[in-house]
Formats: C-alpha cells, structure tokens, sequence
C-alpha cells in the first residue's frame, strides 16, 4: 500500500480509493469515477485543473 499525496489530479485516475478531506474531517471518499460521478469536491477539483490542459 501507498499513500500519495499531490496536487495533479491528473494522479487520481489511478488510485484505488481517494479521500477528500476538509477542516480535518473526511468529506468525500471513494474511486475517481465514483467521485466524478457524485459531482462533490473531485469533481469540481478535477474539471477546474483539466480545464487548464486544453
């Protein structure tokens, strides 16, 4: 097991489980695709950054 912690999201895509935390508290948790899906935090995360590779 590995722990990653990083800024490119881009890094997401490839994790088993990703936890999203605020204030110390988890707010979001689970795969890329199931995040992308919920549209929370990851979502909103992913799309601004991605927006930026265009």
């Amino acid at each position: 097991m590995a722990i990653a912690i990083s800024h490119c999201l881009a890094l997401c895509k490839l994790a088993a489980c990703i936890i999203i935390l605020e204030n110390s508290q988890i707010i979001e948790q689970g795969t890329h695709q199931e995040l992308m899906t919920i549209k929370g935090h990851e979502y909103w995360m992913f799309s601004q950054q991605a927006s930026s590779y265009k």
